[in-house]
């Protein structure tokens, strides 16, 4: 498996959008074993302070782990990044369905460098929620989750505040997610 990006958005050299760069046999392949997956629910509610629900796998096995862990996925984030990783810190998979969120925080954490999120899920709508949205100080810029999109941010600088809107639908959107280093 290797990646190649046909249309890349890059915002501020810090989060980079890469639509469809997994294609949609792939994709599909990587949907339906999501959806197979036994999901924990994972939760923290802490009154003013960072608060989240959603499903966590951590034991995902498919080919997109072993390619998120390889050097080739390596040298393209470094590629369209201009950064030096050669780690992947984690990987596992994510599931938000209905009343899941993430409340505005940052990943800057530890030696972490970039976090990336590969987007798995047929048809999701802006207006169902689980949306990825960064805050941009006088505005939150959104991204909603489209199948087989890769979306890479900068965390070191503590500069991507983001969150992820409670999703309002009876419905699940699936993901890949971690972070570099």
């Amino acid at each position: 498996m290797d990646l190649i990006a046909q249309t890349i958005h890059n915002y501020n050299n810090s989060i980079w959008i890469f639509p469809k760069v997994i294609p949609d046999p792939l994709s599909k392949d990587i949907l339906q074993a999501l959806q197979k997956c036994n999901y924990e629910e994972t939760k923290k509610l802490d009154k003013g302070n960072f608060n989240y629900v959603f499903g966590q796998h951590k034991n995902f096995s498919h080919d997109i782990v072993d390619y998120v862990n390889s050097k080739s996925f390596h040298a393209f984030v470094n590629h369209h990044t201009s950064q030096n990783i050669s780690t992947t810190l984690s990987c596992w998979a994510s599931a938000y369905s209905l009343g899941h969120y993430l409340t505005p925080h940052s990943d800057a954490v530890g030696k972490r460098k970039i976090a990336y999120i590969f987007y798995f899920n047929q048809g999701w709508k802006a207006e169902w929620g689980g949306n990825i949205a960064f805050d941009k100080g006088t505005h939150w810029q959104m991204f909603v989750p489209q199948n087989g999109t890769l979306v890479l941010f900068n965390v070191e600088d503590n500069n991507n505040k983001h969150m992820v809107t409670n999703v309002a639908v009876d419905n699940t959107r699936y993901a890949i997610t971690g972070w570099l280093i």
